[in-house]
């Protein structure tokens, strides 16, 4: 099996309640938690994971992508830093669309899909593949053993 760079550090400025720049540091060679207050950002920090990763807009709690914008600001970026040192970025503009960014150099959507898959073995269609969504354990939970055998034939 192929050993992908890992997680290890989130940039967010903008985005949702992070009106300024915040850097989360992750742990790359286990689970890292995220814990706080109620309304203290939690849920932020991994929509803006699932935010560069071009998650569907429900999955990061939003109508349109205009909403991820903090209420302050008129754009929002977040990055996402890898233990070989490489980043991937998506930058989004009230009413004008979101650009990505693959170490620093400007690259399209689908391309950013590529390097998702390629570089760092993630594929953004399955997002449970990568992250623990708000209520995923309680669907699991509930689950059908054929439900379940989705997640073991990834």
């Amino acid at each position: 099996m192929a050993e992908y760079p890992h997680l290890c550090a989130i940039e967010l400025q903008g985005f949702k309640s992070f009106r300024d720049f915040e850097r989360v540091t992750v742990n790359p060679d286990g689970v890292t938690y995220v814990v706080g207050d109620n309304g203290s950002g939690k849920s932020n920090v991994i929509d803006g994971i699932c935010f560069v990763m071009q998650m569907k807009n429900h999955l990061i709690r939003c109508k349109t992508c205009d909403d991820v914008v903090n209420w302050e600001k008129t754009e929002c970026e977040v990055t996402l830093e890898f233990t070989d040192r490489t980043t991937l970025s998506r930058t989004h503009r009230l009413g004008k669309g979101s650009t990505y960014r693959h170490n620093k150099s400007l690259v399209s959507a689908s391309a950013c899909s590529e390097i998702l898959k390629n570089t760092y073995g993630i594929n953004p269609s399955f997002p449970e593949s990568f992250v623990i969504l708000q209520n995923f354990t309680q669907s699991l939970v509930s689950s059908s053993c054929c439900e379940l055998m989705r997640y073991v034939l990834v």
